[in-house]
C-alpha cells in the first residue's frame, strides 16, 4: 500500500513539475492576440510590408505611376539603391 502511494505521489509531482518553461518568452505574448493583431504587430516591426487591406478593387495610387502606394513604399524602403 505504501509503495502504491509513494508511486502516486511521485507521479503527481513529476506531472505538476512538467510545465512550460518558456512562459516569459516574447513568442508566447501573442497567444491571446487575434490574427489581425499579430499581422499588425509584424507590420509595425517591419517584418511584413504594410499593405492596403481595404475592400476596394482599385488600390490607392496617389501619384498615378501604376504602382500601388503600399507596394511602392515597401520597395523604396527595402531596396533604396535599386531602380
Amino acid at each position: 500500500m505504501l509503495k502504491k502511494v509513494s508511486i502516486a505521489v511521485i507521479a503527481i509531482f513529476l506531472l505538476t513539475s512538467c510545465g512550460d518553461d518558456n512562459k516569459d518568452t516574447p513568442h508566447n505574448d501573442n497567444s491571446s492576440k487575434s490574427l489581425k493583431e499579430k499581422i499588425e504587430d509584424l507590420e509595425d516591426q517591419g517584418k511584413l510590408p504594410k499593405l492596403d487591406r481595404s475592400s476596394d478593387i482599385a488600390e490607392p495610387d496617389e501619384n498615378n505611376n501604376g504602382i500601388r502606394d503600399d507596394i511602392e513604399a515597401y520597395v523604396i524602403k527595402n531596396y533604396p539603391d535599386e531602380k
